[in-house]
């Protein structure tokens, strides 16, 4: 087969697809150009750039389970500050052999997986990069908001194994609590007695940074950065309203990522990353009477 026939069967297919279908990957690789420019601009914080704070604590946490060292100690807001609970550190401590930049990289790539599925397509998530700003924040922090908004995107499409992981990771995510029951309860249990037993398996193992963990929560300071968008709100009445809103999840599944950014115990800016899995294409369902 000759170059020409491959190259006039490739513009029928081209011309065979929508324009918006087009016009959708076109800015999707807009999205990912520009957002690689920008991140690759922003460098590694301490080796001359100031992007991937947020993963140089998860590289410091699983660095100080290695050497057995204290993990908590510095003040939330701070690059160094560990804010997440032992295990987390524990499942990152094999992944931090790797150096800091190679690290940090590495976890964007995680979190970018983490947008595809929340998302719902590559095409949505180069979009996403490209027309909403707390994705692109997010991926130059590094932090763990679009594997959120993965539980998120795949609890909304009935997919509900992963819904302790926001807990055990970041003490959030129990607004996905109820619909995660309502659309699989013998999963929902079976995820929930897995995820309690590698919490007790993780406790038994190292209790002293759980010691550590829950003394560093009971002393823990407000944020006061500008960037804590809920500074100021009680934790209790937002979490009771993120609940309110988990409730209505049920029947709006598109409410589900606004109930667990409410209910996280620190709303950063880039938290709002979360939000992208509204996008997430829904399975139909059936709506005929019974």
């Amino acid at each position: 087969m000759s170059l020409a026939s491959i190259a006039a069967g490739q513009v029928r297919i081209l011309a065979r697809r929508p324009v918006s279908a087009l016009l959708s990957r076109g800015l999707a690789l807009v999205g990912f150009g520009f957002g690689i420019s920008i991140l690759v601009g922003l460098g590694i914080e301490g080796q001359g750039g100031t992007g991937g704070g947020d993963a140089l604590a998860y590289w410091r946490a699983g660095r100080s389970i290695l050497a057995g060292t204290a993990l908590y100690g510095a003040e939330p807001g701070i690059t160094s500050a560990y804010l997440y609970s032992p295990l987390f550190a524990q499942l990152v401590a094999p992944l931090a052999l790797l150096p800091a930049a190679p690290f940090v990289w590495t976890w964007r790539a995680i979190e970018l997986v983490g947008l595809r599925v929340a998302t719902g397509s590559w095409s949505r998530a180069g979009i996403a990069i490209l027309l909403f700003p707390p994705v692109l924040i997010e991926l130059a922090y590094a932090n763990v908001n679009l594997l959120i908004a993965a539980v998120c995107a795949l609890a909304m499409r009935g997919v509900v194994t992963g819904w302790p992981a926001p807990i055990l990771v970041k003490v959030a995510g129990l607004p996905l609590l109820p619909l995660a029951f309502q659309s699989d309860r013998r999963t929902f249990i079976r995820a929930g007695l897995i995820a309690l037993a590698i919490g007790v398996v993780s406790v038994a193992l190292a209790p002293g940074p759980w010691v550590e963990f829950l003394r560093f929560l009971a002393a823990g300071r407000e944020p006061t950065w500008w960037t804590n968008l809920g500074q100021g709100i009680p934790l209790l009445p937002r979490l009771v309203v993120a609940m309110a809103v988990g409730v209505a999840a049920i029947r709006w599944r598109r409410l589900l990522p606004l109930a667990v950014l409410v209910g996280l115990p620190i709303i950063w800016l880039s938290a709002i990353s979360i939000l992208v899995a509204t996008v997430v294409p829904l399975p139909v369902r059936d709506e005929r009477p019974r």
